[in-house]
């Protein structure tokens, strides 16, 4: 019988975006929001050893500067670019599933958007 092995990579953090229009996620003007991120995949790894670079997802949620999207919008966007991103860094990584959390201050409510892999 094959063995199923999985990789999960999760990152954590904040970023500080500008918010426009009167349906974007959150509800201040200047807007704080957590991310959460786990990416599911089997293990193929780069030369590195590395699924991929973890610090790439950050530095992704530093270059959002503003938004006019509503949470549920922004995560689904978010993890269609992080998707991208992935697999251009090592072509070889399979993902099997991806979720993307979006927490907005005052951190009362967060919005999940998945994605999985069939």
């Amino acid at each position: 019988m094959a063995k199923k092995e999985t990789l999960t990579l999760r990152r954590r953090g904040e970023f500080v975006v500008r918010t426009r229009g009167d349906s974007h996620c959150g509800i201040n003007e200047v807007q704080r929001i957590k991310y959460s991120v786990d990416v599911f995949c089997k293990c193929k790894l780069d030369e590195r050893g590395f699924l991929f670079e973890q610090r790439n997802v950050d530095a992704f949620f530093h270059t959002i500067k503003s938004t006019t999207k509503s949470c549920e919008v922004l995560s689904k966007k978010c993890t269609e670019k992080l998707i991208r991103l992935i697999v251009k860094e090592n072509p070889e990584c399979e993902i099997i599933k991806i979720s993307v959390t979006l927490c907005p201050e005052p951190y009362f409510a967060d919005m999940t958007y998945t994605r999985e892999f069939v």
